[in-house]
Parts: structure tokens; sequence; C-alpha cells
């Protein structure tokens, strides 16, 4: 039952990270030792470790980490340079207009 554990553990680790394997890895450890301690829970906790199990298979997939933490605030800085990069040029193009006495344009 350990072996299971950490075999859930280490699948959801590898979709979401280290922090969340080591809480499903503990939490998966509890269910069966609830299931050992009192046999008649141990069909529900067997079906919950189940359910998670193929959630995990279907959904983490779809929702899985992108990159390491520096990978992410890389892109994060580099969206936010992008944001402002675009409110100069609509600000300059604002400006532009209001000199010339023209309404501004929107230019991609």
């Amino acid at each position: 039952m350990l072996i299971a554990a950490a075999l859930v553990g280490l699948l959801t680790a590898y979709y979401f990270g280290v922090r969340p394997g080591m809480a499903a890895a503990g939490a998966t450890a509890l269910l069966f030792l609830v299931a050992m301690v009192a046999p008649h829970l141990a069909i529900f906790a067997y079906g919950a470790v189940g359910v998670g199990v193929g959630a995990v298979c279907v959904i983490g997939p779809k929702l899985r980490r992108k990159g390491t933490p520096a990978q992410v605030s890389f892109a994060a800085r580099a969206g936010v340079a992008e944001v402002m990069r675009r409110y100069r040029k609509l600000k300059r193009a604002g400006k532009d207009a209001q000199n010339s006495g023209k309404r501004p344009t929107r230019r991609s």
C-alpha cells in the first residue's frame, strides 16, 4: 500500500509539481491507513484513490505546469514589457493625433 501511495505521489508530481505530489502521496497513505484500521471503510478509500488517479490521468495533461518558476517569471516579465510597449505606442499615437487635430487610429 505504501508503494501505491508513492506511485500516486509520483504521478501527481509529474503533472503538477513536487509539493502537490507529496500532498497526494500523504493523503493516499492516510486513506490506506484508514482502510487498514477500519476494513468496512476500505472500499470507499480504494474508490477515492481510484477516482483521484483517474482524474489526474485525464485532467493532468491539460493542466500540466508550463515550466519552472524561473521560466514563468521570465514569461511574466516579457508579458508586462509587451503591455507597456503597446501602452506607450497608443499614448504616443494619442499625442500625435492631439497635436495634429485628428483622432487617434488604432494600429496593430
